[in-house]
């Protein structure tokens, strides 16, 4: 069982911050008396507010005067590690210079080329720097069909670090009732305006298909009375012929 002082840094989005939940409470459970603090940013804080198993979140602004600041209070708590999940730069500057016993990185590569200089800077930087690194060519695990999921390559470093977790670990959320209240009926709301413009703009595909059928109809009815036209000139021609010509010829009565 492992005990003292971690920061785990995942100053990215919301997203990212829920796939990080498994990894903070497998840890929590397999070494309850471990102090775990999280680096957040103001987007993905939300979803540790009320998350028992963290002992306390520290934001990091997106203020580069603010995160100097932030630099050197990090500096003045002495973690026994720091384990970067963010692949952002400010994420790996918080690494880098933390006074951490020890510290580890998650780097991943590019999923769209294999590139052997992809993030060069970073792993050399980790090398020197961190204990610990991880390091996933995501573009090799895709031409592989290997498994690529956020949370597993997390649990990876983990393993690295060599800190006990626990496995099977289940995660919710709790949110409060009025929250959970407002959001349920802001979906209920959401939802009907949703269908009823939905019925307003646009065609069902029965409704599609009466138009066009009704616009089939209104083409043949147009082409029914320009054959009519074209009759009704055909016969006012023969009346015409009938009366200058046949009828003097014949000495007949016009029809």
């Amino acid at each position: 069982m492992f005990k003292g002082k971690i920061c785990i840094s995942r100053i990215d989005k919301i997203g990212d911050m829920i796939l990080t939940l498994p990894v903070i409470k497998s840890v929590k459970i397999q070494n309850p008396s471990l102090e775990i603090h999280i680096l957040a940013s103001a987007y993905n804080a939300k979803v540790l507010k009320h998350v028992k198993y963290v002992d306390k979140v520290l934001l990091v602004g997106s203020n580069t005067r603010s995160f100097i600041k932030e630099i050197r209070q990090l500096r003045k708590i002495k973690y026994d590690f720091f384990i970067n999940f963010s692949p952002n730069i400010k994420s790996f500057i918080l690494c880098f210079f933390s006074k951490s016993q020890k510290k580890a990185t998650l780097i991943l590569l590019s999923r769209y080329r294999n590139n052997f200089f992809s993030k060069a800077l970073l792993r050399i930087y980790s090398k020197i720097f961190c204990h610990f690194q991880y390091v996933v060519n995501r573009f090799e695990r895709l031409n592989k069909n290997q498994e690529l999921h956020q949370t597993r390559m997390m649990f990876n470093l983990i393993e690295e670090c060599n800190i006990k977790y626990s496995q099977d670990v289940s995660i919710d959320i709790d949110l409060p009732l009025k929250k959970l209240f407002s959001f349920l009926l802001a979906g209920i709301i959401f939802g009907t305006i949703f269908i009823i413009l939905t019925y307003l703009v646009f065609d069902s595909p029965k409704e599609k298909m009466l138009k066009r059928e009704i616009n089939q109809m209104a083409l043949e009815f147009e082409l029914l009375n320009k054959k009519s036209d074209n009759i009704s000139k055909v016969l006012e021609d023969i009346q015409q012929r009938d009366d200058n010509i046949y009828r003097i010829i014949f000495e007949a009565v016009s029809l």
